[in-house]
């Protein structure tokens, strides 16, 4: 329960960076939320790892 929110939180953050720079345009809210999407996936690999 508490991840999710934390994904939710770090989703909003980057989309309020990318609309703030929006003259960049849509390829780098894509590049941004694949990099999230890889970050949180070896994040969850790791925590499966320790945990």
């Amino acid at each position: 329960m508490r991840l999710s929110v934390l994904i939710l939180v770090g989703f909003s953050v980057l989309i309020r960076e990318s609309c703030r720079d929006y003259k960049t345009g849509m390829s780098s809210l894509l590049y941004d939320i694949k990099k999230a999407v890889l970050s949180t996936a070896s994040f969850l690999r790791r925590r499966k790892i320790t945990g």
